[in-house]
This record gives structure tokens, C-alpha cells and sequence, in this order.
């Protein structure tokens, strides 16, 4: 792996983990076909800043959820 980025760290995460790189480089192109597949059916564009998003709306979500109770 070349660039720095999710992906990147990601392949290190799982080499790190012990998983070799073949199976490491194999993982990664399931999940960018999985990200492929989810856009197309969507019908949506590539958010590279998604995961921090997700987190922040987590976040969020716990916030609202402990003020309810």
C-alpha cells in the first residue's frame, strides 16, 4: 500500500493482527467493492470523511438519548 488514507491504515490494522498480506490486500478489495456496490445502489457519491460522520451522529444520538431519560 502506497498512500496514506483508511484504507492504509486499515491494511496495517490487519498485518498488524498477523494476517498476511495477501489475505490483507484481499479483505480491502471486498470492502471497496462493498463501498462500490452500496454507492451504485444508492445512486450517491464517494463521502471520504463518512466514518467521521458516523461517529459524530453517534455522538450525537447518545447525547439526545441521555437527556430523555
Amino acid at each position: 500500500m502506497r498512500i496514506e488514507g483508511e484504507l492504509r491504515d486499515r491494511y496495517e490494522a490487519l498485518r498488524a493482527k498477523g494476517i498476511e498480506h495477501r489475505d490483507a490486500k484481499l479483505n480491502l478489495a471486498r470492502q471497496i467493492a462493498s463501498i462500490a456496490l452500496c454507492l451504485l445502489k444508492n445512486n450517491d457519491k464517494y463521502n471520504e470523511n463518512y466514518s467521521d460522520y458516523v461517529k459524530e451522529r453517534k455522538k450525537l444520538r447518545k447525547e439526545f438519548y441521555e437527556s430523555t431519560l
